[in-house]
């Protein structure tokens, strides 16, 4: 929708529900990890991702871009909000699941157009609870890229006798 609605340009997190649905998340799961409970941990961020559906749903981005192309300032500029705080969440995602799904983390970021601060066996760069604030690379201008599939479907050969 980024690539369509706003030429793909990243827009900023407008810190809306999302934001404050994410707010406790990061130390819940920090927790649940630390006491090997990894259902919760995982669990907790699907909860999130449930949260931005909802958001999506409620929000209706492909109308407020319609209204928006029809010349509606206010509709253009919650556009951006709602791209912002959605494309957010999809970089806090990433980097919380990163130890579940290691490989998927950095070309997740890849598309919405950051860089993978972490070696490729997830250690080195900045601690990892500061990259889960809210908005922590808010400042940083940028484009997202081209939407590659992350789990292209498999095509297997049925055998029937």
């Amino acid at each position: 929708m980024v690539n369509r609605y706003l030429d793909g340009v990243r827009p900023r997190p407008a810190g809306g529900p999302l934001a404050r649905d994410w707010a406790e998340r990061p130390a819940a799961c920090d927790r649940a990890i630390e006491g090997f409970m990894l259902h919760e941990a995982l669990a907790g961020l699907w909860e999130f991702v449930g949260a931005a559906n909802r958001f999506v749903d409620a929000e209706k981005p492909w109308e407020l871009a319609r209204a928006a192309t029809a010349g509606d300032a206010e509709a253009h500029d919650r556009l951006r909000d709602v791209l912002g705080d959605l494309l957010e969440a999809c970089r806090l995602l990433a980097l919380a699941a990163a130890p579940f799904l290691p490989s998927t983390a950095p070309r997740i970021l890849a598309q919405l157009g950051y860089a993978y601060p972490y070696g490729a066996d997830g250690n080195g760069g900045p601690p990892l609870l500061d990259e889960l604030a809210w908005a922590a690379h808010a400042d940083e201008a940028g484009r997202v890229g081209s939407p590659e599939p992350l789990f292209p479907r498999l095509e297997v050969e049925s055998t029937t006798a």
